[in-house]
């Protein structure tokens, strides 16, 4: 998941949007969407108001809800983050795993060759 200012930069560039055109379009100041990009406002995106993340995400056509968890994840400690991260890289190679297990075949095959501990 991007941080919530890259996530809001990308797509506005993507769009060929510029800054003071997306701040006329949700009600704000040019300066104060430009400091939500940069991550110079609202410690990493938790002090944005969740009404205007849910206009930036109707103009800048983004699913529902998608800022908000950019925000929530940039508010998250680095730690936290890191941790989550290393989780998941464990459960991908879990399943990876699972997945060479039955491709030897059925469930109950691979069980009774004890490769199933």
């Amino acid at each position: 998941m991007g941080d919530l200012g890259g996530l809001i930069h990308t797509r506005r560039r993507e769009l060929g949007m510029s800054l003071q055109g997306v701040a006329d379009r949700v009600g704000c100041a040019r300066s104060y969407l430009c400091m939500i990009e940069t991550g110079a406002r609202g410690e990493g995106g938790a002090g944005v108001s969740e009404a205007l993340l849910v206009r930036l995400e109707g103009t800048l056509g983004l699913e529902p809800g998608a800022l908000t968890r950019a925000a929530q994840w940039s508010a998250t400690p680095a730690g936290v983050r890191r941790e989550v991260a290393g989780m998941g890289a464990s459960q991908r190679a879990a399943a990876a795993q699972l997945r060479a297990l039955l491709g030897e075949g059925s469930l109950d095959e691979t069980f009774k060759r004890g490769r199933l501990r």
